[in-house]
């Protein structure tokens, strides 16, 4: 908020590729976790999560509009 009222650019633009950064670690992580979850599934646990992650999905694309 600092960089921003004081029209730091330079720092903004590090803050910037900073949360850039920390957010791809943490999407590396959750996927990372999500597969060693899903390789202790049953296959018929496995069959009912990707049931529900394709109703998410749909449900999620729906909310957002066509994508263009």
């Amino acid at each position: 908020a600092e960089a921003v009222k004081s029209g730091n650019q330079p720092e903004i633009q590090r803050l910037s590729t900073d949360i850039g950064t920390l957010r791809g670690q943490m999407t590396a992580i959750h996927a990372k976790a999500m597969q060693q979850g899903y390789t202790l599934l049953t296959p018929e646990q496995r069959q009912k999560a990707d049931e529900l992650r394709a109703r998410h999905l749909e449900r999620f694309q729906q909310r957002s509009g066509p994508r263009r």
